[in-house]
């Protein structure tokens, strides 16, 4: 897949109508799942403490529905990833009532997710100018009283001719309304780069995602343009006085006697000067490059180990650890997820998070996530749900003996057929 802003293969899901799973791998950002019924997000989850349902409950208005609340905040949070893979599938593993307008995503997410610098540079790979192409639903996308901007964009204008007649949006409210409407196609650049056209993301392959496009007239930064350091100045070592004296280059110095009487002028004799002794030592070892796989299986493990003494929170940090490092290692997030239910007050509560991330990684890793899906339903009192998962974990793997442990179990339970 071509690079492309964030924006525009979320308003080509939109505009398809999309019902299915969109699954983001960030680059050292964790795994993101947005569930999409008629290309409206119906439930997300994200990886950032700061997007828990807890967090996200303190932060809102007592009138605010909650639960839209989050899936705007999770849907947001995905413009926050710099680059990474993306999976889409058309399956839907579960059911809300909630429902958010992906325009309305597009927008909060280009509003205070993205960097000032990437939506610049996004905005400059559309063209220099654009204009209005079509009928602006503000209200979908969340803009709020805009004053003429519209008006004004039935003509070609540039950003720079944008910024200061509506300086009184704010230069940011701007940019984001701008690049919602030229993701969404509302507004056409008319010279367009090649490179920006309609986002058709592929169903059930892996899609890579690099957001930050930069502008043909504005080059990458080199490493020196985004680390400047200190120019070095040529050091000068100045010579003592002993050494100017051999030289020549200072006159031998006298000292006028305070005594009426004679004193024969001193004459300051050059020093010898010392040979430093250098110091025989082993020279550093260099640093071994740290192996990140390594690292997280060995995060991995300890996260095991803490789940399998029901210290939940620990679990929970050292399995974040592991999924940050190898988010490619899909037993990793999926081990986590199960994490995050156990250590939850509220299990109920973060049923539908759960159920999403662990449906969404079962697509393309079914082994532990499957056996993880049935144990949470299990726990929720859905024995026929996890007794269909259970089985279906058996006949990819009849040696499961957890699997076939947890079907014996629930079938003694299970009122007999008559």
């Amino acid at each position: 897949m071509a690079d492309r802003p964030w924006g525009a293969t979320l308003a080509a899901l939109h505009r398809r109508r999309h019902t299915g799973t969109l699954t983001l791998m960030g680059e050292n950002a964790g795994m993101f799942v947005l569930a999409l019924r008629d290309g409206a997000v119906v439930a997300a989850t994200s990886p950032v403490p700061a997007d828990s349902a807890d967090r996200i409950a303190s932060a809102i208005e007592f009138s605010d529905p909650l639960e839209l609340a989050i899936v705007t905040r999770r849907t947001a949070r995905t413009f926050a990833v710099e680059a990474g893979t993306f999976v889409v599938t058309d399956d839907v593993p579960v059911e809300t009532d909630c429902a958010l307008d992906l325009r309305e995503g597009i927008y909060q997410g280009a509003l205070t997710r993205m960097s000032d610098r990437r939506i610049a540079d996004e905005l400059a790979a559309f063209g220099a100018r654009f204009e209005l192409r079509g009928v602006v639903d503000a209200e979908a996308f969340g803009f709020g009283d805009t004053d003429d901007l519209f008006t004004v964009l039935r003509v070609p204008q540039s950003i720079r001719e944008l910024e200061p007649r509506f300086i009184h949006l704010g230069v940011r409210r701007l940019h984001a309304i701008a690049y919602s409407l030229l993701c969404y196609g509302v507004c056409g650049a008319t010279e367009a780069p090649a490179l920006i056209g309609e986002a058709n993301p592929s169903l059930g392959r892996s899609n890579t995602m690099r957001v930050a496009v930069r502008a043909p007239t504005s080059p990458p930064p080199t490493t020196e343009e985004r680390a400047p350091t200190r120019p070095t100045r040529p050091i000068t070592l100045r010579a003592t006085a002993d050494e100017r004296l051999a030289s020549g280059t200072l006159p031998p110095r006298t000292v006028t006697p305070r005594a009426t009487g004679t004193v024969p002028p001193r004459t300051l004799t050059p020093s010898i000067p010392r040979t430093a002794t250098p110091i025989v030592g082993r020279s550093p070892s260099p640093q071994r490059p740290i192996d990140d796989a390594a690292v997280a299986a060995a995060a991995f493990q300890a996260g095991l180990a803490s789940l399998r003494s029901e210290n939940f929170d620990q679990a929970v940090v050292q399995l974040t650890r592991a999924t940050m490092l190898a988010p490619a290692q899909l037993e990793y997030p999926a081990t986590l997820a199960w994490a995050k239910f156990c250590a939850a007050a509220d299990k109920p509560s973060v049923a539908t998070e759960t159920r999403l991330l662990l449906s969404s990684i079962a697509s393309r890793e079914p082994k532990v996530a499957r056996f993880y899906l049935g144990r949470m339903e299990r726990a929720l009192g859905r024995d026929r749900e996890a007794l269909a998962h259970f089985r279906d974990v058996l006949s990819n793997q009849p040696t499961h003996a957890d699997a076939a442990a947890e079907i014996r179990a629930i079938e003694e339970r299970m009122p007999q057929k008559r």
